[in-house]
């Protein structure tokens, strides 16, 4: 399976409102230069988002390549 790049999930994550429906809530955190918080591994990329609703902090993760299992 071919996955997103980093750089192709932060410019998803930057419009979050139009590319998440079923989390139409959540917004990304953003850092002081305005790129989304986030940190990344062998696998995946996780974003600090916040529900503008109830003010919660989420984690969102998102994979970057396959895992075995």
């Amino acid at each position: 399976m071919n996955y997103p790049l980093i750089s192709e999930y932060v410019e998803a994550i930057k419009s979050a409102e139009d590319n998440l429906k079923e989390l139409t809530n959540l917004r990304p955190v953003l850092s002081d230069d305005g790129q989304p918080l986030m940190t990344s591994g062998n696998f995946a990329v996780v974003f600090k988002m916040q529900d503008f609703e109830t003010s919660k902090f989420y984690a969102l993760k998102c994979f970057i390549k396959d895992q075995e299992g």
